[in-house]
Parts: C-alpha cells; structure tokens; sequence
C-alpha cells in the first residue's frame, strides 16, 4: 500500500455542511411564518382584507425569494459533496499503490495559488493530480475538453498543467534540481471517455480506476538526486 503523509482537506466538507445549513434554515422559515399566521389567525381573521393580504405577501416571498435561495445552496452544497467523495474515492485508489510510492494529499504551496490536490511520487516519476467529480461523456475536440459536446465551465488542462508547474518550481527552488512533474486530471464521477492513457496537451485524463496503469505504465524515472530528500521537501508543505 502507498505511503501517505499529511491529510485531505476538509475545505469541500465544510463548504458542503455550511450551504446545506443555508438550505435547512431557509426551509425553515416559512414554517415559522405560518405557525405565526395561525397562531394570530384569530385576530386576523377580524380584517379578511388584512389576511389575505399577509397570506399573499407569504406565498410571493416564498415563491420568489425563499425558494430560490434554497434552490442555488442545494446546488452548491451538492457540488461541494461530489467533489469530497470524489477526492475520497481516488485517496482509496492511490492507497492501492505499492509502497514505493508516496502520495502527498491537498499541498498549496503559496497563498495566491489553488491547492494541488494531490502529489504521487514513485519510481516512474512526480504526479500532480486535479480531481475533478463531473459526470457526462467527455471528449477532446478542438485543443479542449468537453463534456457532453460543451466545453467546461474552466480549462481544466491548463490547470492540471499549471499545478504541476508549480510542484516544479517548487522542488527546482527548493533542492536546486531540475525535476518533471506529470500532470493528471483525474475525473471521479461516472465520466465515459475513450481518450485512453495518451496524454493530450501534455496532460493525462483519465477516469479513477486507470490510475494505477497509468503510473505503472511509466518508464522508470532517472532523479537527479535521492528520493527521500524529494519527499522530505515535500513533507514540509
């Protein structure tokens, strides 16, 4: 089993929890709204005019306010959890890896920049990996990708490219030493693709259950230097 140090971040958990939180108060409140109206229906009652006019401003707010809110942190709070079980499932395939592999799980190197979900690092080389949870049928067409024929909402190999760059230049600063990292967008939902384990713009996309072909799949890389000053260098992140 690969060696893991550090944890996964509870950064989409939290987030997950919060909206999900937004969403269960707004449901609550117009519960609380009607048990005030009918609690006080009595008195209402005295002035129709008056009650039909608070059960209208009722019904609208609901309709146009409340229910909408809820709608879009329902959404949110689904996305948030997709991308958590999503970042589970692969840990659970990394952790199939032999133990000369080393998995480094949600590095962010700076404060400016994203986090690196996870950084693999064997005997066939350095892998900075992007999670993605969407689903659909994605395809490579015109120099990107796309899911069911459209394009993502983020150009997600320039991403996958720009993390690894940034492992890069970390360890190039760190122990002077020139060293590639590979980049790897790896889809955990029910993604259907065909693209296979060639890389496309210098990326592999791939769907979770490949990982492990793809990096036993690697030639063995030649590092410039030990491989446990690279996973101390990393441990320190």
């Amino acid at each position: 089993m690969a060696k893991f140090f550090g944890k996964q971040s509870n950064y989409l958990f939290n987030k997950d929890v919060k909206y999900y939180l937004y969403a269960a108060i707004l449901a609550l409140l117009p519960l609380a709204a009607l048990y005030f109206i009918f609690r006080n229906s009595s008195s209402l009652m005295k002035s129709p005019w008056i009650y039909s006019g608070i059960m209208l401003v009722f019904i609208f707010i609901v309709k146009q306010v409340i229910e909408p809110l809820m709608d879009s942190h329902q959404k949110k709070s689904g996305r948030y959890f997709r991308g958590w079980t999503g970042e589970l499932s692969i840990q659970q395939e990394l952790r199939k890896l032999p133990d000369t592999y080393s998995v480094f799980p949600d590095i962010k190197l700076n404060k400016n920049t994203g986090n690196i979900d996870f950084v693999v690092v064997g005997p066939t080389g350095v892998f900075a990996l992007e999670v993605k949870s969407h689903s659909g049928n994605i395809n490579y067409r015109d120099g990107e990708l796309v899911n069911n024929g459209r394009p993502f909402e983020k150009d997600f190999l320039r991403q996958a490219k720009g993390a690894a760059l940034q492992i890069h230049d970390f360890l190039q600063d760190r122990l002077r030493a020139e060293i590639f990292v590979k980049p790897v967008l790896v889809f955990s939902g029910y993604a259907k693709m065909s693209i296979g384990l060639r890389p496309l713009n210098g990326v592999y996309v791939l769907q979770k259950q490949w990982l492990a072909r793809l990096f036993e799949n690697q030639t063995t890389y030649q590092y410039p230097l030990a491989l446990e000053k690279l996973e101390e260098a990393l441990k320190t992140v």
